[in-house]
């Protein structure tokens, strides 16, 4: 914004160092609380509106150069559940996701919001490579990784703070 000189600089520059101080109280927070995974703590539930959550946290991980399209459903709902949680999944899934598609031109994730019949549904879809079939049912495993550098703990996170929360969560085929 700064670069392009636009008008609405300080107003964005402003936003973004919220967001950016609510981030690190938000990851310092789960530094703390997450230790280790056997002790995630209980969700502490607030009423959320998802499609804000989503439109708000998800552009911050994606990188310049890859492509991010985010649909959020006139009728998505907001729905009862930890907001700190559920942008841990968020992030997590983003970030699972752009890992996915790195060697795509240009990487692109999609991420979908929309009501369903007990709350609210997102997607998070890549245009990588998709999942090895060997390895599909495993994804969730805690310390089941394929990545060099991951400690398999990412999914297994996401998998029980969806559980926690009631919802349910699944591998889908490759876009």
């Amino acid at each position: 914004a700064r670069q392009k000189k636009r008008a609405d600089f300080d107003e964005i520059f402003e936003e973004s160092t919220r967001a950016i101080i609510e981030e690190e109280k938000r990851l310092e927070h789960i530094v703390r609380e997450f230790g280790e995974f056997a002790r995630l703590p209980k969700p502490t539930p607030g009423e959320i509106d998802l499609g804000k959550l989503i439109e708000d946290v998800v552009p911050m991980y994606v990188p310049e150069g890859a492509e991010l399209t985010l649909s959020v459903a006139p009728d998505a709902p907001r729905v009862r559940a930890d907001r700190e949680q559920i942008t841990q999944v968020l992030v997590n899934l983003v970030k699972n996701a752009l890992e996915a598609a790195r060697d795509a031109s240009p990487p692109q994730v999609i991420v979908t919001v929309s009501a369903h019949e007990r709350g609210a549904a997102f997607i998070v879809s890549d245009n990588g490579p998709g999942i090895a079939p060997k390895d599909r049912e495993r994804v969730f495993e805690p310390y089941f990784t394929t990545k060099s550098e991951g400690t398999g703990l990412g999914l297994a996170i996401v998998k029980r703070i969806v559980s926690d929360h009631g919802g349910q969560i699944s591998l889908g085929e490759s876009v």
